[in-house]
């Protein structure tokens, strides 16, 4: 079994800017109980699938392809922070509404009819930048991080990730296992 995941990788400008947002808030807070996500696993999620069996696995690959194939590349937008409730720190995702949004719902729809649930809330496109486990320990760093300058990044997403996430002491390992170009046929 592997613990899968499907996401939009962002562009290395994006990347640039939230890996120096967290370099400089763990460098200013270096409180414990925040779990900082690592430059290279910044993503945005799509659809978490869990644990998987590689039968399924080799289905929820075949169903990305399909899909990604009758997607054409499509224009995002992080542009600025936001929290998550009150536990997570992260880059708002601003899109049009026909296109992060209609790419999840197909993925959530085709990947019910392998048996995954369906998401249960609405989908929220997001840049997850941290977990925070104790809030009540954190409220300088959630403040500054609220109050944080973030120029507006485009740019484009023109593949759809398979990703299994390995849990380590280290903190999680995000492994591709299938890189899916988008291109409306």
């Amino acid at each position: 079994m592997k613990r899968l995941f499907i996401a939009a990788d962002i562009s290395d400008e994006a990347r640039g800017v939230a890996s120096d947002l967290i370099r400089d808030l763990r460098t200013r807070f270096p409180i414990k109980g925040v779990s900082w996500v690592k430059p290279e696993n910044l993503h945005i999620t799509l659809k978490f699938l869990g644990d998987t069996n590689a039968e399924i696995e080799q289905r929820v690959m075949e169903t990305i392809g399909k899909i990604a194939a009758h997607t054409s590349p499509f224009t995002i937008k992080l542009d600025g922070p936001e929290m998550l409730g009150k536990r997570v720190l992260s880059i708002r995702v601003m899109s049009d509404a026909t296109t992060v949004f209609d790419l999840e719902k197909r993925l959530d729809t085709e990947c019910e009819r392998l048996g995954f649930k369906r998401e249960g809330r609405r989908f929220h496109p997001h840049l997850t930048l941290a977990r925070i486990r104790d809030p009540k320990a954190t409220g300088h760093l959630i403040k500054e991080f609220q109050g944080s300058q973030i120029e507006p990044i485009e740019f484009n997403v023109e593949n759809v990730m398979l990703y299994e996430s390995k849990l380590t002491p280290a903190g999680s390992m995000y492994l591709p296992l299938l890189k899916a170009s988008l291109k409306k046929t």
